[in-house]
């Protein structure tokens, strides 16, 4: 398309940048970051200050679309390395059609502004749209997935809120919507809690012993643990994201979404949900008060429906990782849990409790990469050891 303009914005320079968007808000009417997002890839511990961090497009000097770049760390080989992740991408809805001339699309010149640089992508958790524009532009993304993930519907154990909250949506008088607000709460905090109470030392009982001698502490960042970790030959051998805990403790700090900010309502990333927070802990072993791993959940609420995600986790035995699953469980009533999101890895001992089993749906998210100019993995990018916290997935 002729007349854009690709601006590519170093992560050294985006506070800056947020802040003359923040001023400028005629030129940017389509907001491409705001300040705390900014911050926090400026505090990337896998970025450099060099590396680009957004590339933008204008037309007649206006922000017309643009693109985010994650710099992350794989490791293959025993050796940590780079890559990158394509992150925040939207287009105005006044250029998304495919010119007449048969040019390229704003979309198309946005991506392939990030190819020109020369660094390795992969991207996954975009929504179908965005997976759909992966595939037809197969001359730079190849695809790796899909990746397997779980998703555990507590809805039905909590039925009588469910019926609730469908009242409280589909309700067009506000005086009968603030009847079953009212309804919604009192049974979220009596009825599905007496539900739970039975329910859910069923759902636990083929780990239950497993776990007695296990609890866990909130915390505002996590720690390795202070057993010895027992070797995943495996895994460790083929190429996979690298998120160590420093990795992890940024994310805890620096979160993407915010639900207390207020004059951001332009940037369409900036408040997607209603609530969003993470929630970590670490695990302890009662008998020796030693910690024995960690794991990190985001909590997301939106129209009332609320999404428990685990996320990073470590654990120093396997033994250990049906306590990850207990700990969820037990902890998702304190948020009105609805749906739990998590890696394939628990499938093994969900699958073990019939009527958790039931409530599981088995999914599938897509994978590409692309260009692997700087051959990271070398021959091995069939290989690619997927996990669910890849990418830019877990920060939103």
């Amino acid at each position: 398309m002729t007349g854009v303009e690709i601006k590519h914005i170093p992560i050294g320079e985006l506070y800056e940048f947020a802040l003359k968007v923040r001023e400028d808000r005629e030129r940017y009417a389509l907001m491409p970051i705001n300040i705390a997002r900014a911050i926090a890839h400026s505090e990337n511990p896998a970025a450099s200050k060099d590396e680009v961090g957004l590339a933008v497009a204008y037309f007649e000097g206006k922000c017309i679309g643009y693109i985010g770049i994650l710099p992350c760390w794989v490791e293959v080989d025993g050796k940590i390395k780079k890559i990158y992740a394509n992150t925040t991408f939207i287009i105005d809805q006044a250029f998304r059609h495919k010119p007449d001339d048969g040019s390229q699309t704003v979309g198309e010149m946005l991506v392939a502004s990030t190819i020109e640089l020369g660094y390795d992508f992969i991207n996954t958790g975009y929504v179908y749209v965005m997976e759909r524009f992966f595939q037809r532009n197969s001359q730079w993304f190849k695809p790796l997935g899909p990746l397997p993930y779980l998703r555990i519907n507590l809805s039905y154990t909590m039925f009588v809120s469910s019926v609730m909250r469908k009242l409280v949506e589909t309700s067009w008088l506000k005086p009968v919507r603030a009847i079953f607000r009212c309804f919604l709460f009192i049974s979220r905090k009596t009825v599905d809690r007496i539900i739970w109470t039975v329910e859910y030392p069923l759902l636990r009982r083929s780990w239950r012993s497993q776990c007695l001698d296990v609890e866990a502490r909130s915390v505002s960042e996590v720690r390795e643990p202070e057993e010895d970790i027992e070797k995943q030959a495996a895994f460790n051998k083929a190429p996979h994201f690298y998120r160590n805990t420093d990795i992890v403790n940024w994310m805890i700090k620096y979160p993407w979404t915010d639900e207390t900010l207020e004059d951001d309502s332009d940037y369409y990333f900036a408040l997607p949900y209603e609530r969003f927070f993470f929630q970590a802990y670490e695990l302890y072993k009662k008998s020796s008060g030693k910690r024995i791993g960690f794991v990190v959940f985001s909590i997301s609420t939106t129209k009332g429906y609320t999404t428990l995600k685990i996320l990073d986790y470590k654990v120093s035995a396997k033994t250990y990782e049906p306590c990850i699953i207990d700990l969820t469980l037990r902890e998702s009533p304190r948020w009105n849990v609805n749906v739990i999101e998590c890696s394939h890895e628990f499938w093994k001992y969900i699958k073990a409790s019939t009527i958790l089993k039931r409530l599981t749906q088995r999914c599938k998210r897509g994978y590409f990469a692309a260009p692997l100019t700087n051959n990271v993995w070398g021959d091995e990018a069939d290989e690619f050891c997927l996990g669910y916290c890849d990418s830019d997935k877990p920060f939103s």
